[in-house]
């Protein structure tokens, strides 16, 4: 009995234990919803190069680090990352940020092996410093603020005369951090999750475990 207690003593801890807006926060588990659009039947190889869908983003660091997170989940799943454009049979573009009143959509270019890639995409904010209440079953408000983030990622295949998209997948979590990059292991670890995903389908996904400074 006495363990019991302890034991929901500090499960109840680590769930409220939240602060807002500094990523120094502890849970139990960061969940998401992940959507995806592919022609993908998983045994795709080659080499792939990434970029920003934002090109001021390109030497930023948060994307760097995103950069180096998804590198190594599409080098898991066979796909080769390189740093020659010329080697290139696929390009990926990774795109995140906060979902706020300011999001824009704009049209962005790439050339890549004489190869033209155009596409639509999302400006998220990469800051958020007002997130929106949540309230309980009770109609009382949470502790804290909530943010909305998001992850995405664009695959193309360059290898044929025309460039032509062949997966597109966008996870969305909503949690109290407003770091982008705090959560940025997370987002990537269920983007990837049983890749290539379930096509045309929205799933809710988890990724357990004790997590400190990203809530």
């Amino acid at each position: 009995m006495k363990k019991s207690f302890i034991l929901s003593l500090i499960c109840f801890t680590l769930v409220g234990c939240y602060q807002t807006g500094s990523g120094g926060g502890l849970s139990i588990g960061v969940t998401g919803t992940r959507f995806s659009l592919h022609e993908l039947k998983g045994n795709e190889r080659g080499n792939i190069f990434l970029l920003p869908t934002r090109k001021q983003y390109q030497e930023d660091l948060i994307y760097k680090n995103y950069e180096k997170l998804i590198s190594e989940a599409l080098q898991r799943n066979g796909l080769r990352v390189t740093q020659d454009e010329k080697t290139a049979n696929y390009v990926g573009l990774i795109n995140y940020g906060f979902v706020t009143q300011q999001s824009s959509v704009s049209t962005t270019n790439y050339k890549i092996n004489n190869k033209t890639v155009i596409f639509g995409s999302e400006n998220y904010p990469i800051n958020a410093t007002r997130g929106k209440i949540e309230y309980d079953i009770f109609g009382k408000p949470l502790i804290g603020e909530r943010f909305d983030r998001v992850l995405e990622f664009y695959l193309y295949d360059i290898s044929i005369e025309k460039p032509k998209q062949v997966f597109y997948s966008k996870l969305s979590s909503t949690g109290s951090c407003n770091n982008i990059n705090s959560v940025a292991e997370d987002l990537t670890t269920m983007l990837f999750l049983n890749y290539p995903p379930k096509n045309n389908e929205t799933e809710k996904l988890t990724d357990f475990g004790l997590k400190i400074g990203k809530c």
